[in-house]
């Protein structure tokens, strides 16, 4: 068996990094070795990685494309990856898959190129194209992420959709909306996703401006980590007069929050897959997205859709899911239906065989 260093932007457990952790765990159960190894850090993976005892070590930090390219050539962004001797990489997002791919076009092991999203994290334009020339083997999980590839001139992409497999919930139904001081007859719409300008909260909240006075039982639910944005959106929502928005913060427990939850929304410019979308459907939510291929292809027909932008058709789905119960059960039944699951996991095995030059 080898030895797999997984390579991750951070040890948080946003959508790239829940992926890579279900890859780690299935991998380590294949009997390879596994570290992981981050640009940045966080608490979900860095306590997932302590309770199944797995290496942990942070590579230092790069604030910019040609910070990077710079640290690399240096040799020091990559002094612990290498003392660990790996086999071969699994790195995860735009600048671990640089990085890794430079090392691998310099004699260093083979890599992957797992791309997640659709360019939104571009680095300096040289060293990408000698990574990406440099991997064994490249994936993508969805069409916005493929296209971005094939763009670029890569051939024989492997697709891997983003899997869902929920964590138990450690607080029920009751005890979430006892915590978020609402009544049971209560409608709760949530976007869980970090606080930055791809995910477009801003959008949302113009709609509720139409929906608070329409729904007097409508609760608007905004859980994530700060990426930038948060306290102007907070600024933003009180200043438009909405008192209907709950701020839960960081959650660890998502599925316990889901489980309180009606109504799922996501408003992203962009995704590669949508992780949070793959989540409501999971919880069974009636779900609501922008039309944008990486919530698209999450929703695989499970979801009504608007235009990104289009705040005042979001607002009227909205007041509809609120105001109809049946609606909204309607929406939920379908959400489960196709979701991928096991299969997603396992496709990391071939992936895998193929850096290690396996037939």
């Amino acid at each position: 068996m080898a030895r797999i260093a997984v390579v991750l932007p951070s040890t948080g457990f946003a959508g790239a990094e829940r992926q890579a952790w279900l890859a780690a765990m299935h991998l380590r159960t294949a009997g390879h070795t596994l570290a992981v190894f981050a640009m940045a850090g966080g608490s979900g993976v860095a306590a997932r990685c302590a309770e199944a005892s797995i290496p942990l070590h942070i590579l230092p930090r790069t604030e910019s494309r040609w910070a990077l390219l710079a640290r690399y050539r240096r040799g020091r962004a990559l002094a612990s990856l290498r003392a660990w001797r790996p086999d071969a990489l699994l790195p995860f997002c735009s600048a671990p898959n640089v990085l890794c791919g430079l090392w691998a076009a310099d004699g260093g092991p083979p890599t992957a190129w797992n791309q997640r999203d659709e360019g939104l994290f571009p680095q300096h334009p040289r060293a990408e194209r000698r990574a990406l020339d440099a991997a064994t083997v490249r994936t993508a999980n969805g069409p916005g992420a493929e296209d971005w590839l094939v763009r670029r001139g890569a051939s024989g992409i492997v697709r891997i959709a983003n899997a869902v497999v929920p964590d138990p919930p450690r607080a029920d139904r009751a005890a979430w909306r006892t915590r978020l001081a609402v009544g049971e007859a209560d409608v709760l719409v949530v976007m869980a996703a970090t606080f930055s300008a791809a995910k477009d909260h801003r959008m949302l909240i113009d709609a509720w401006r139409s929906v608070e006075p329409a729904c007097h039982d409508g609760w608007l639910v905004l859980p994530g980590a700060d990426g930038g944005q948060l306290p102007r959106l907070r600024a933003y929502a009180d200043g438009a007069g909405l008192r209907r928005i709950i701020w839960p913060g960081l959650v660890d427990d998502i599925s316990g929050l889901l489980s309180a939850c009606d109504v799922g929304v996501l408003c992203s410019r962009s995704e590669g897959c949508s992780n949070a979308m793959l989540e409501y459907r999971a919880a069974g939510l009636a779900c609501i997205g922008c039309r944008v291929p990486g919530i698209e292809t999450a929703a695989g027909g499970s979801a009504m859709l608007v235009a990104h932008g289009d705040a005042e058709g979001l607002g009227a789905a909205l007041r509809q899911l609120i105001a109809d119960g049946g609606l909204r059960r309607q929406w939920a039944g379908r959400s489960r239906h196709g979701l991928s699951g096991q299969e997603s996991i396992t496709a990391w095995t071939p992936v895998v065989e193929r850096l290690l030059g396996k037939p």
